[in-house]
């Protein structure tokens, strides 16, 4: 019996050379950004204790009970992948002292989060973000900073069609009378909505706000469900109406939704979403960018009282909105042949020192005939072709041949790095 292939996990996919620099667009760009704003670049492990999620993202949101990729090792501690990247970076916040040499810090990552979810277009259990939090700085200027950069991280990388909805989640000062609220209106309601919401009535009430069930969703939106914004205390209050001016200032448009709750439990006060097309045309489900204040969970993973903003962008949904990234431009290429043995032991070491000289050197490692030869030359996008045979061995030469203009000419070996500089300039 024949062995069958391997193939790739589900929700796992493999980034193929002809999308990879469609991929190192994004990231660039999110570093000429991220540099324009003062970020620095942090990464964490792939893997994280489980109990850094359990305490930060919430023991009963769907990530934490149903979606983490989790396994005990061989020492028996309880390891997960990272579903998301705000707890990791605040571990290492902690971890590395920064809260207390620079509390006021600045951090962005680029990394594969992993959840097991359905796979679906645009949201894989592998998936990718491109991510900031902003430590230390209560002010609603905080927030509006980290709003101001996702719009322009999208700008640049070429979404010009998108919209901004904000919220306020309030304090735990705030929250605990809203939820109290909230419950005593979806408790009658409960057997009208999908069994995910039937539970989180009493375990996670916000979140059947943000449902995204149709038939949750057109119920709620039919009633007159409390809204968190007539719950605020006057901090809050404060903060959320300081932000909206901010934004208008700034000249950032956005609407408000007081359905927009977010689906971890560590938000506190400004919540945000960005979406493709216009305001009011899009789903909860097409976020491709989202995030919020949370100025508790550095004090809940055993740091001081200090508050934080952050915000993750996922890369394989800005790339189902972006209009078609051209590819960037490729360096003249220069293919290497050798006729004879003693030619293709020197063809490497020329094409070394090509490349040590800048210029990108094709060197043919499989041999053959000639017209073999240059076939794979001219496949391989070369404009200029360097053969090396006994008789440019014998001569100190190498043969140049332009396969656009059908030419060739000698070059002496010492002359040829600028001669090439001067062909290729």
């Amino acid at each position: 019996m024949a062995n069958k292939t391997v193939q790739s996990v589900r929700g796992f996919v493999d980034l193929l050379p002809e999308d990879a620099w469609k991929w190192q667009f994004l990231e660039a760009t999110a570093r000429e950004v991220f540099q324009l704003y003062g970020f620095e670049e942090i990464r964490t492990p792939l893997l994280e204790k489980t109990d850094l999620f359990s305490r930060s993202v919430g023991e009963a949101t769907d990530i934490v009970g149903k979606e983490m990729y989790t396994f005990t090792d061989r020492s028996g501690d309880s390891l997960s992948l990272r579903p998301e990247g705000t707890a990791p970076v605040v571990r290492a916040y902690l971890e590395h002292g920064f809260a207390k040499s620079h509390p006021e810090s600045s951090f962005y990552y680029l990394a594969p989060m992993f959840r097991h979810e359905r796979p679906q277009h645009g949201r894989l259990r592998q998936f990718h973000q491109i991510g900031a939090e902003l430590f230390g700085i209560p002010g609603p200027e905080a927030d509006a900073e980290i709003i101001s950069l996702q719009a322009d991280l999208l700008s640049r990388m070429g979404l010009k069609d998108f919209s901004l909805a904000i919220n306020s989640l309030g304090c735990r000062a705030c929250q605990p009378e809203y939820h109290r609220r909230l419950v005593g209106f979806l408790e009658p309601l409960a057997p009208k909505l999908c069994p995910n919401c039937q539970k989180r009535v009493r375990g996670n009430p916000l979140r059947v706000l943000d449902c995204k069930e149709a038939e949750c969703r057109a119920l709620l939106r039919s009633q007159s469900v409390p809204r968190i914004s007539d719950s605020l205390c006057p901090a809050c209050s404060e903060h959320f109406s300081e932000l909206q001016a901010i934004l208008k200032t700034m000249g950032l448009e956005f609407t408000l939704d007081p359905f927009l709750v977010r689906g971890l439990d560590y938000y506190t006060r400004t919540a945000f979403e960005i979406y493709p097309g216009k305001s009011g045309s899009q789903s909860r489900t097409d976020a491709i960018s989202a995030g919020g204040r949370y100025d508790e969970l550095i004090s809940d993973l055993g740091g001081p009282a200090l508050p934080a903003v952050g915000f993750a962008l996922g890369m394989e949904r800005i790339l189902l909105q972006l209009p078609e990234i051209p590819p960037p431009a490729k360096k003249p290429a220069v293919a290497l042949l050798a006729m004879g043995v003693s030619a293709r032991r020197l063809v490497q070491k020329l094409a070394r020192e090509l490349r040590e000289n800048g210029f990108p050197a094709r060197a043919d490692l499989k041999g053959g005939s000639f017209k073999a030869q240059i076939h794979r030359a001219d496949r391989a996008g070369a404009g200029l072709v360097l053969i090396l045979g006994e008789d440019e061995i014998r001569d100190q030469t190498v043969m140049v041949k332009d396969l656009k203009k059908s030419e060739q000419e000698k070059i002496p070996a010492k002359d040829l790095v600028a001669y090439l500089r001067n062909k290729l300039s």
